[in-house]
C-alpha cells in the first residue's frame, strides 16, 4: 500500500524543508494599537510608528516574530520602500511638510511568505496641517469659509473649535470633506454655518480622518485669529473728508489769486517807472 500524505489545510503551512512530522501552523494576525508621533527638530521632521504584538502569533514558536514596514508618499507615485524589523518601532526620517504618507506594518513568522494573505495594517499620516487659505467669516450670513489643498484621496474631517457668543465656552462643529466643493485640481472650498461664533476669539482647526485605520498626529491643528470685518465708512466721516477737501481747494485757489494779484501790481508799477 502507498504511504499516507499529511497535507496542511488551507491557511495552515509548514516551513520550507520541514517534514510531515512538523505541525501545520498559521501566519500571525495583524499588529494592534498602532500609533504615530510626529517629532520636529529645526527643519527636520520625523514620524515614529509604534505598535503592539499581534494577538495571535500563528502558534509557531521556533521562529522570531518579525515586522515588515512599507512606506510611500500617497500622491507622489514614488516607489515603495520597506524594512524588516524585530522591534516594534519604526522611525521615518526626512519627512516632507504637508505630505501624506502611507505606512503598512505586516507581521511575519516562519510561514508568512507561504501565505497569499499578509496580515497588514495600513496607516495614513499627514506630516503637517494642510495650508488653509482665504479664511473668512461673513457676519451677515454667519458663514465661515476657507479653502485648502487636498493631499491624497482620503476622507478628511475638519473639527472647528470656537468660543460661543452665547455661553462663552468652547464649541465644536464637524465638516466632512465630501461637503466641500473641490472643483478640479487639489483645491477645495469649505463652508459651514456658525451662528454663535465670537469673531474676536481665535478659531482652532483640527484635522482627522473618517477611518479607524488612518491616523494623524494629535498636534495637527491650526489656530487662526479671525478679526472682525472692517466696517464701511459712515456718512459722517465721508462728509468730514469732503469738507476738508473743499477747504484745501479754496485755500489753494486763494493763494493762487493773491499771487496773480501781486504779480499784476508788479507789472503795472514797472510800466509806470519806465
Amino acid at each position: 500500500t502507498g504511504g499516507v500524505e499529511c497535507v496542511c489545510e488551507d491557511g495552515w503551512y509548514r516551513g520550507e524543508g520541514e517534514s510531515v512530522s512538523e505541525s501545520c501552523v498559521q501566519s500571525p494576525s495583524v499588529v494592534v494599537n498602532v500609533s504615530v508621533e510626529r517629532r520636529t527638530s529645526g527643519d527636520v521632521i520625523e514620524l515614529t510608528v509604534v505598535w503592539d504584538t499581534p494577538l495571535y502569533s500563528g502558534t509557531r514558536d521556533d521562529s522570531e516574530l518579525l515586522y515588515r514596514v512599507s512606506y510611500y508618499k500617497s500622491v507622489s507615485g514614488g516607489s515603495v520602500e520597506e524594512d524588516v524589523l524585530s522591534e516594534r518601532q519604526f522611525v521615518l526620517s526626512d519627512v516632507s511638510e504637508s505630505t501624506e504618507y502611507v505606512i503598512e506594518v505586516t507581521s511575519l513568522n516562519g510561514v508568512s511568505t507561504l501565505s497569499d494573505v499578509y496580515n497588514t495594517v495600513s496607516v495614513t499620516v499627514l506630516s503637517s496641517f494642510p495650508d488653509l487659505e482665504s479664511i473668512g467669516y461673513n457676519m451677515t450670513t454667519n458663514i465661515l469659509e476657507w479653502s485648502y489643498s487636498l493631499y491624497g484621496n482620503r476622507e478628511y474631517v475638519f473639527e472647528l473649535s470656537y468660543i460661543s457668543t452665547e455661553s462663552d465656552v468652547t464649541t465644536s462643529v464637524y465638516l466632512n470633506m465630501s461637503e466641500c466643493m473641490c472643483a478640479g485640481g487639489y483645491t477645495c472650498v469649505c463652508s459651514v454655518f456658525v451662528a454663535d461664533l465670537n469673531s474676536t476669539q481665535p478659531i482652532s482647526f483640527h484635522l482627522f480622518f473618517d477611518n479607524s485605520s488612518v491616523l494623524t498626529d494629535t498636534n495637527l491643528s491650526y489656530d487662526y485669529n479671525l478679526l472682525p470685518q472692517p466696517t464701511p465708512s459712515t456718512p459722517t466721516s465721508l462728509l468730514i473728508f469732503i469738507i476738508i477737501g473743499v477747504v484745501l481747494i479754496i485755500v489753494i485757489l486763494l493763494i493762487m489769486f493773491f499771487v496773480i494779484l501781486l504779480f499784476s501790481f508788479y507789472i503795472v508799477h514797472r510800466k509806470r517807472s519806465v
